[in-house]
C-alpha cells in the first residue's frame, strides 16, 4: 500500500511540475513579481506575463535560476511585440542559469551588466531567443558575450542585438565557445562600437555558427571577426555583412573568421579590416552567389583572405570595388583556388587587382572559369609567387591584354575586351548583380556546367540570335545570365467554314504562349466583325473595352492561366441571317514583364471566317442512325466474310462532299470496300457504300472507319466496329432432333448470331 501511495505522489509532482505560472506585475520582487515566479517555478515550468502587462522591470540584483529549464514569455498570448523590459539597471546580470534550458520570448533585456565570467544579460547553459531584443548590455573584466554567454548551444529567431560590448573579452553578441549558434532572421547592430574593446567576434563567438537571413552590421573588434568569428566553421545563406570592422593593426576578417566557410546568397559590403580579409578571411570553404563589394584591407585581400590550407572555391559571385594596400584588391590566397562564373570590376590593389596567389607552402593553381575581369586601374590585375600558377578553364573575358594574361589561352577566352557590365544594382534575386549590357561580348560567350546564375535563373539562356563560342552552351560569362524577353505566340485556325445563325464554340483551338511569370499581367485585345465574342470565362480579367460577353471588341489584362482559361470555350455568333465573310482579330501585348533588355513584345493572329450554310453528313445501317464517335456491330462465322451496306445522307444545306473511306486498328480480321459512295451528295440525297469484313480466326474482332468530307463540325465522322465470330455449326446438326444437348445449344447460338447480325447497335454520341 505504502509503495501505491509514494507511486501516486509521484505521478502527482510530475503533473505539477509542468505549470504555467503568471507575472502580474512590475515589481522587482514581491508576490505576482517575476523574481518570484522564478522562485517557485520548477525545472519544465512556463513563466507568462499577464495579458495587458507592459512597462520595465529594473532590477535591484539579478535572477538566479539555478539549473532550472523554465521558458518565459513576456506576452501571454505568445504573439505581437515585446512589451516587456527587464532591465538590468547598468548594475546587474539579468538571468542566471547554470545547467538546463532557458527559453526566452518577446522580451526586451537592457542594461544588462556582468562584473566577471561574462553574460551581461544572460549567462546560461542552452539559450533559446525568439523574437527578443538586447541592448547595451555589457559584460566586464574580459568576461565574454555582452548580451549572452552560453556553455552550450544558443538559438535565436527574429531577434535584434544592439550595442552590447564586452571590455576585453570576445562574442559582443553572444560568446558560446564549445557549441554551435543558430541564428534565423537576426540582426546585429552596432556591438563593440561604443567602448571598441571587444577582441574576438563582434557579434558572435562561437566554435560553429550558422546564419539565415541575418544581418551583421557596424559590429567592431580589435582582433578577429568584425561580425563573427567561428573557429571551425561559419554557414551564411541569404544574411547581409556591411560595415563590420576588425581594424586595430592585427584585425582580420573584417566580418568572417572562420576556418570552413560556407556562405549562399550573401552579401558583404563596406567590410574592413588591418591588414588583411576585409570581409572574410578563411582557410577553405565555399561561397556561391554572393557579391563583395567596397570591402577594403590595408595589407591584402580586400574581400577575402584565404590562408593556406584546403581548397576554396567561389561560383557565381560579384567582387567590385574591394581594395587592398599591398596585394589581392578582390581576394588573396594561399593555397589552390576556384572561381567559376564570376563578375569582377573596379578592384585595386599595387599587386594582384583582381586575385594575387601568395602561395608560399606548397604548389597551388588558381582556376579561372566563365568569368569576366573589367578595369582595376594602374595595378597588374593578377599577381603570382612562384609556387602559384593561374590556369584557364576556358569562356572567360578580360580587360587586360594577352601579355599581361598569358594563362587566358583557352576555348572561349578574350583579352583585350571589355565585357561591357552594367552598375551593381538589384535585378532581381538575393543579391546585388551586375548584369551586362545590351551588346556585351560576354552575352551567350560561355561555357560551363552551372545550372544557375546569382539570382537564380537558370542558366543557359541561349539567345538564338547571338552565336555561341565555339564549344559553348550559350550561357553568358560572369556572374548573370542575361535573359531576352521571348515574344508571345498566339496560336487559332487560320479560317472556318461556320453556319450561319448558329454560334461556333472554340474548344481549345485558340490559346496563348508566353514566358510570362505566374502573376504578370498582359493585355489581349479582340475585334470581330459580322458578329460578337463572348469569353468562356471571366475570372481574373480587367476590362478596358467591352466586357467579355456580346462584344465586338473587347481588350482586358490578365494572367496568362486566365486568359487561356477565357479563350478555351470562347464563342462567335454571327449576325442574324449573315451569310459571307467575317473576322476575328487576336492581338496579345506581354508588357515586358519579362526579360533584362525591359522590351515589350506582341503577336497577333487573323481568323478568317466564312459564314454559310454548311452541308450535313448523317451515316446509317438499314435504316437507323450511327452517331459520329459512335458504333456498330457485325457477326458471323469463322472463314466467311460478313458484308454491311452503310448509307450517307445529307442534312445540311449545300452540297456535301465525300472524301476517302479509311480503316484503322483492325484486329483479327481486315476489312476491304467493295462499293464505294458517291463523291457529292446534293440536299437530302443519299448513298451506299459495302463493305467486306473478312475475321481471321474465331472470337472477337475489331476495327475503325472514318470517311472525310467537308462537314466542318464532323471530320472525319468516326464509327468503331466491333464483332464476334464462331466455328462453322453443320446444318444438319441444327436440324438434327436426336442432338444432343451440346448440338443443341450451339445451334441456338448461331440462331441468336444470325438475329443479332441483322439488328444494327448504334453506339451513344462521344
Amino acid at each position: 500500500m505504502t509503495r501505491f501511495a509514494l507511486l501516486a505522489a509521484l505521478c502527482l509532482c510530475g503533473t505539477l511540475s509542468a505549470a504555467t505560472l503568471t507575472v502580474t506585475n512590475l515589481n522587482d520582487s514581491g508576490a505576482g513579481s517575476l523574481r518570484d515566479q522564478c522562485a517557485a517555478a520548477v525545472s519544465g515550468d512556463t513563466i507568462v506575463f499577464q495579458t495587458g502587462l507592459s512597462g520595465t522591470i529594473s532590477f535591484g540584483s539579478g535572477i538566479d535560476l539555478g539549473s532550472k529549464s523554465l521558458t518565459i514569455t513576456g506576452n501571454a498570448t505568445g504573439l505581437g511585440a515585446p512589451a516587456i523590459t527587464l532591465s538590468g539597471s547598468g548594475s546587474w546580470r539579468i538571468l542566471r542559469q547554470i545547467g538546463g534550458t532557458l527559453t526566452l520570448s518577446l522580451l526586451n533585456l537592457q542594461l544588462g551588466y556582468a562584473t566577471i565570467n561574462g553574460g551581461g544579460a544572460i549567462l546560461g547553459n542552452v539559450v533559446n531567443c525568439t523574437t527578443c531584443t538586447f541592448t547595451e548590455n555589457l559584460a566586464d573584466n574580459g568576461g565574454g558575450g555582452g548580451a549572452i554567454r552560453a556553455t552550450g548551444a544558443v538559438t535565436c529567431s527574429g531577434c535584434t542585438f544592439t550595442e552590447n560590448e564586452t571590455i576585453g573579452g570576445n562574442g559582443g553578441a553572444i560568446y558560446c565557445p564549445s557549441d554551435v549558434v543558430t541564428c534565423t532572421n537576426c540582426t546585429y547592430s552596432n556591438q563593440g562600437l561604443t567602448l571598441g574593446m571587444v577582441e574576438y567576434g563582434g557579434a558572435i563567438f562561437a566554435y560553429t555558427v550558422t546564419c539565415t537571413g541575418c544581418t551583421f552590421a557596424g559590429n567592431v573588434v580589435i582582433v578577429s571577426g568584425g561580425a563573427i568569428f567561428g573557429p571551425n566553421s561559419v554557414t551564411g545563406t541569404n544574411c547581409t555583412f556591411s560595415g563590420n570592422s576588425a581594424s586595430a593593426g592585427a584585425g582580420v576578417g573584417g566580418a568572417i573568421y572562420t576556418v570552413n566557410i560556407a556562405c549562399t546568397n550573401c552579401t558583404f559590403s563596406g567590410n574592413s579590416a588591418d591588414p588583411v580579409g576585409g570581409a572574410v578571411l578563411c582557410d577553405a570553404g565555399t561561397c556561391t552567389n554572393c557579391t563583395f563589394s567596397g570591402n577594403s584591407a590595408t595589407s591584402g585581400g580586400g574581400a577575402i583572405s584565404k590562408a593556406d590550407g584546403n581548397p576554396l572555391s567561389c561560383i557565381n559571385c560579384t567582387f567590385t570595388g574591394n581594395s587592398a594596400g599591398n596585394e589581392g584588391g578582390a581576394i588573396v590566397v594561399g593555397a589552390s583556388f576556384t572561381l567559376a562564373g564570376c563578375t569582377f570590376s573596379a578592384n585595386s590593389a599595387p599587386v594582384g587587382g583582381c586575385v594575387s596567389a601568395n602561395v608560399t607552402a606548397a604548389s597551388a593553381t588558381v582556376l579561372v572559369t566563365n568569368c569576366a575581369f573589367a578595369d582595376t586601374g594602374t595595378g597588374t590585375m593578377f599577381a603570382n609567387t612562384a609556387l602559384a600558377s593561374f590556369a584557364s578553364g576556358g569562356y572567360n573575358i578580360c580587360t587586360r591584354a594577352l601579355p599581361e594574361v598569358p594563362w587566358l589561352n583557352a576555348t572561349g577566352d578574350q583579352v583585350s575586351t571589355n565585357p561591357m557590365l552594367g552598375p551593381l544594382q538589384n535585378n532581381g534575386g538575393p543579391v546585388h548583380t551586375m548584369r551586362p549590357l545590351i551588346g556585351s561580348p560576354a552575352i551567350d560567350k560561355g561555357g560551363g556546367s552551372g545550372t544557375t546564375d546569382a539570382r537564380g535563373i537558370a542558366r543557359p539562356f541561349d539567345n538564338p540570335g547571338i552565336a555561341n563560342a565555339t564549344g559553348g552552351d550559350g550561357r553568358d560569362i560572369g556572374a548573370v545570365e542575361f535573359i531576352f524577353n521571348q515574344a508571345p505566340v498566339v496560336t487559332a485556325p487560320a479560317a472556318l467554314n461556320i453556319a450561319h445563325d448558329t454560334a461556333y464554340v472554340f474548344s481549345g483551338t485558340v490559346s496563348i504562349s508566353d514566358d510570362a511569370g505566374a502573376t504578370d499581367l498582359l493585355q489581349l485585345t479582340l475585334t470581330a466583325t459580322q458578329g460578337t465574342l463572348t469569353l468562356a470565362q471571366l475570372t481574373g480579367l480587367t476590362f478596358s473595352i467591352g466586357d467579355g460577353t456580346s462584344d465586338a471588341a473587347m481588350t482586358f489584362t490578365g494572367t496568362l492561366t486566365h486568359i487561356n482559361a477565357a479563350l478555351s470555350g470562347m464563342t462567335f455568333t454571327p449576325t442574324p441571317a449573315y451569310l459571307g465573310a467575317a473576322n476575328i482579330q487576336i492581338g496579345i501585348n506581354d508588357q515586358g514583364h519579362v526579360g533584362d533588355d525591359a522590351t515589350v513584345l506582341n503577336d497577333s493572329e487573323n481568323i478568317a471566317l466564312m459564314v454559310v450554310e454548311l452541308p450535313e453528313i448523317t451515316l446509317l445501317r438499314d435504316g437507323v442512325e450511327i452517331v459520329d464517335g459512335g458504333g456498330d456491330n457485325a457477326y458471323g462465322v469463322a472463314g466467311a466474310a460478313i458484308a454491311r451496306t452503310f448509307t450517307i445522307r445529307n442534312d445540311g444545306l449545300n452540297t456535301l462532299n465525300i472524301g476517302a473511306l479509311t480503316f484503322s486498328n483492325q484486329s483479327n480480321c481486315t476489312v476491304t470496300l467493295n462499293a464505294a459512295p458517291a463523291a457529292t451528295l446534293a440536299l437530302t440525297a443519299t448513298t451506299t457504300f459495302t463493305l467486306e469484313i473478312a475475321p481471321a480466326a474465331e472470337g472477337a474482332f475489331s476495327f475503325d472507319m472514318q470517311i472525310a468530307s467537308d462537314d466542318a463540325d464532323e471530320d472525319p465522322y468516326d464509327v468503331h466496329i466491333v464483332g464476334t465470330t464462331t466455328d462453322p455449326v453443320p446444318r444438319d446438326q441444327v436440324l438434327n432432333s436426336e442432338c444432343s444437348t451440346r448440338e443443341g445449344a450451339a445451334g441456338l447460338w448461331a440462331l441468336w448470331l444470325l438475329a443479332s447480325a441483322l439488328i444494327p447497335v448504334p453506339w451513344v454520341r462521344r
